[in-house]
Order: C-alpha cells, then sequence, then structure tokens
C-alpha cells in the first residue's frame, strides 16, 4: 500500500471514530475556517465546483480547500485565503464539508448555492491574476479577495 493510501486509510478510520469531525490545521480557508476549528464530514463520491473537501494531494498534505475545477478524475482545489491550486484524485478525498464548529464554540451549516459559486468564480479569478503576475501581495489585495471577503463577511450561511 502506499503512502497516499495508508494515510487516507487512517484518517478515514480517525474520522470514523470521531463522529466525521477534522480538525483544521492552518489558516488557507479564513476566514470561513480557522486554525483549530472542527469541520464535520460528509462521505461522498460525487463532488461539485464549490464544494469544500477535506482531501490528501499528492504529497500527502491533509487539505481542507473549496474546488474549483473537476476535470476526469482530478480536482483543482484552493484554499479561500489562497493564490494558488493543488491537485488531488478524487480517489483521495475524505469528504465533504457540512458544518464549521469554531473554536468558539459557535457553529453553523454549510449550504452548497449562489454564494459558494461566486466565491468560485472570483478564487478561480484570484489564481489567475497569481499564475499571471507572480505577486503574491497585490493578488491578496485585488478585488477578487474583496468580493470573496465581503462575500463571508457577517453570513452564518455559506
Amino acid at each position: 500500500m502506499d503512502k497516499i493510501k495508508l494515510l487516507k486509510t487512517l484518517t478515514e478510520l480517525k474520522i470514523n471514530r470521531d463522529n466525521c469531525t477534522v480538525k483544521v490545521v492552518g489558516t488557507s480557508m479564513e476566514p470561513l475556517i480557522s486554525d483549530g476549528d472542527m469541520v464535520w464530514l460528509e462521505m461522498s463520491k460525487k463532488y461539485q465546483t464549490g464544494d469544500i473537501i477535506v482531501a490528501i494531494d499528492t504529497r500527502g498534505r491533509i487539505l481542507t480547500h473549496r474546488i474549483l475545477k473537476i476535470t476526469g478524475e482530478a480536482l483543482f482545489i484552493k484554499g479561500d485565503n489562497a493564490v494558488a491550486l493543488e491537485k488531488v484524485m478524487k480517489e483521495n478525498c475524505i469528504g465533504k464539508v457540512v458544518k464549521i464548529s469554531k473554536h468558539n464554540g459557535e457553529s453553523y451549516l454549510i449550504y452548497y448555492g449562489l454564494r459558494s459559486k461566486l466565491i468560485t468564480i472570483f478564487s478561480t479569478m484570484m489564481n489567475r491574476q497569481f499564475t499571471r503576475t507572480k505577486d503574491y501581495k497585490k493578488t491578496m489585495n485585488s478585488i477578487y479577495r474583496k468580493f470573496i471577503l465581503r462575500l463571508l463577511k457577517n453570513s452564518n450561511v455559506r
């Protein structure tokens, strides 16, 4: 069994034991999901653009990101607070985020509707700007990033 499959199996065992929850480490999905938040997963074999997933990338990292593009068996994902796309295979997806429990005690469900689709569009534009300019600071201060933040601000339903 290769390293990625072993990591996926062990992660799924831990998730099953912990009632389908994963503690997020990192800031790539801020402000929606912060370091230390718990995400509740729904196991799925079918994903769509805009879904926030937990998956294992080719380097063995467990990522919580939003799907921006699907090509065959490959998913191209990016954190809302990141500029670069990551590629993961569908077989290495652990589940789709359906609920977030913030480390401050708040909890809310995730609804994948128009807001999620708009965030996906602006996030894709953000990635394209970074790919074109290679200017991280300019990309993080772009109008696309501002639109994403506005869509996420003061909303209990994302």
